[in-house]
């Protein structure tokens, strides 16, 4: 077994590395050489080292053999230099092969690079990224890794295809994953010379909590009709609002729901609230939801009713509040003082908030770091 080797991170003076966590390895030697001329295309996109990669073994310098991590940031480097690196692990008997080499170069002092972008979760399987624009620039290229690993397996950056502006939403991402980002400009015109910006921190996306998915079902709506996945809200605060266009006290209390719940969307809270209709026909459910600016579980889905009999619901109007954990915040916030205040504080209870992760090296193993 050979482990993999992957670059993390180039600066002028020194660089990250990964590889593969070995079944049975006691530590792990790196060795590492400086090439004096910039290496093929094809050297390190092989399974085999091809012929015109290979260097000699009395070229190789030994940077540790003692290595219990399998992740080191190798300092001292000379800038704009070439270097190749290869790992091999000692077992119980004896050393094993050395991986395949993995060439990079590290970046010249006088290289430009952006700042590290920044990340925001957007739902369960999206994040948002964002990066300050740079003069002149008509486009930028962007790489990502999920820096958690299920097969322990460090991952290569991806490149995604170029961007235009200067945020993009990234999705189809694993609710299990811890993602990280990075971003190099590309310019029409340009003499100075720019490396890829730092890698962001690693960011998750929040898990939709299964006791929320099993109270809503899995599709919702909005009032002109449109489906909207369940799951898409992830990592908001809910308000699971059970009503009815007969109560006389729900048509009291929907107005100045409306104006607590347009107020904590005007001021950036991830916050959402999910009609449960106790009307006694669609028609009735149709008038009354089209007043409404949230979302609703559809009047002819099981859910609904599920959903009426799981939150025990005796009396309306009823607004039982969730966090992004599913947890119970507040049983019925009826005769609670709507305020953003009350609202932080309900949400301030989760745990599940989509945040930068940053990754100790003491912590990692194959590229990932244990949750």
């Amino acid at each position: 077994e050979q482990p993999k080797l992957v670059i993390q991170d180039v600066d002028a003076s020194s660089a990250t590395l990964a590889w593969t966590c070995c079944h049975g390895a006691l530590r792990y030697e790196l060795q590492l050489v400086e090439v004096t001329a910039e290496p093929k295309e094809n050297c390190s996109k092989s399974d085999e080292v091809p012929p015109d990669c290979e260097l000699p073994n009395e070229m190789w310098k030994t940077v540790s053999e003692t290595l219990k991590s399998s992740l080191i940031k190798k300092k001292n480097l000379m800038p704009g230099t070439w270097f190749a690196a290869r790992v091999r692990y000692r077992d119980s008997i004896d050393w094993n092969s050395f991986s395949l080499p993995v060439f990079f170069r590290t970046i010249q002092e006088t290289d430009h690079r952006m700042e590290a972008p920044s990340l925001h979760s957007s739902d369960s399987q999206s994040i948002t990224v964002q990066w300050i624009p740079v003069e002149h620039a008509n486009s930028y290229a962007l790489q990502y890794r999920n820096s958690i690993s299920s097969d322990g397996h460090p991952s290569d950056w991806v490149p995604l295809p170029a961007i235009t502006g200067n945020i993009i939403r990234k999705k189809n991402l694993n609710s299990d994953g811890v993602y990280c980002f990075r971003v190099i400009p590309n310019f029409n015109e340009v003499s100075d010379r720019w490396a890829f910006s730092p890698p962001s921190d690693g960011f998750s996306v929040c898990r939709f909590p299964l006791y929320t998915k099993n109270l809503l079902g899995m599709k919702l709506v909005d009032a002109a009709g449109n489906e909207i996945l369940a799951e898409s809200l992830a990592g908001h605060t809910l308000g699971i609002y059970a009503s009815a266009s007969w109560c006389g006290p729900c048509r009291q209390f929907t107005p100045s729901l409306i104006s607590f719940y347009n107020e904590a969307r005007a001021n950036g809270r991830k916050f959402q609230i999910i009609f449960v209709s106790c009307d006694r026909d669609k028609q009735s459910f149709d008038s009354y939801f089209s007043k409404m600016p949230w979302l609703a579980i559809p009047f002819e889905s099981e859910a609904r009713e599920n959903a009426l009999k799981e939150m025990q619901v005796q009396g309306i109007p009823r607004l039982m509040i969730l966090n992004a954990e599913g947890r119970t915040a507040e049983v019925n916030a009826v005769q609670s003082r709507l305020t953003l205040g009350q609202l932080d504080a309900w949400s301030s209870g989760s745990t599940c908030v989509a945040q930068a992760q940053p990754n100790p090296a003491s912590k990692c193993c194959g590229g990932g770091c244990a949750k």
